[in-house]
């Protein structure tokens, strides 16, 4: 199922590749982006006051407060860190519940809900696809097979000029940036709805835990300001 997923955005992402049809989108301006990181990072740091609520104690682990506290202390740091690499069209929010799949496996699955679609590194894309499917019960180890799978066909489907050492940072950007995600749905839920607010944290808790990547993202975004 993953693999079909992703093998239907490639497509989209090397027919749009560095497309001229996206030059007049100020999504990949610079500016614009660093504007949108450092809304979130307020957002975040007033949404991080809820760690210390008695709710917040009550369901989750120390370790995962450990782990928020340190995300929303070095969030901020993103800010020297804006990928620069060709613009694509992406669709924002690729997770399993955008693909339809037919009974009949002859049928391509079809891709839905494109109206947070804009012009963006390709891998926020996969960064979505693989985060969300992990933290859906995906062994992590098929994380790697996945983005080499991903890259393998958009080298085929001709983009030939984008290191693959570029990608792989772009998607660990993406990877913190959709972490975020995950942190602001368990901080900002109604504190007296407790089954729903679980739900999010019992996904915090499975990917700090269980996804390398993620376990280790506080640590590789202070590594950020060494790049």
């Amino acid at each position: 199922v993953y693999k079909r997923q992703l093998l239907q955005i490639v497509g989209v992402h090397a027919k749009y590749w560095s497309s001229k049809e996206l030059e007049g989108f100020s999504w990949c301006n610079k500016e614009n982006r660093r504007s949108l990181i450092t809304a979130r990072v307020e957002e975040l740091q007033e949404r991080g006051k809820r760690l210390e609520s008695p709710m917040a104690r009550t369901l989750v682990p120390n370790h995962i407060l450990d782990f928020l506290r340190a995300w929303i202390d070095n969030y901020s740091l993103l800010l020297d860190f804006i990928p620069v690499s060709p613009a694509t069209l992406t669709h924002g929010d690729f997770n399993t519940g955008q693909v339809f799949f037919s009974e009949d496996k002859s049928r391509e699955p079809c891709v839905v809900d494109w109206q947070t679609a804009r012009p963006n590194s390709a891998a926020v894309d996969v960064a979505c696809a693989i985060v969300g499917g992990l933290g859906a019960g995906i062994p992590k180890e098929l994380e790697n097979p996945l983005i080499e799978l991903y890259w393998d066909k958009l080298t085929k489907s001709g983009v030939q000029n984008f290191p693959r050492v570029d990608f792989e940072m772009d998607y660990c950007f993406h990877l913190c940036d959709f972490l975020e995600i995950f942190v602001s749905h368990a901080l900002g839920l109604a504190e007296s709805d407790v089954g729903f607010m679980r739900h999010y944290i019992d996904g915090l808790v499975w990917s700090v835990d269980s996804h390398n990547a993620i376990k280790k993202v506080p640590e590789y975004i202070l590594s950020l300001i060494h790049i």
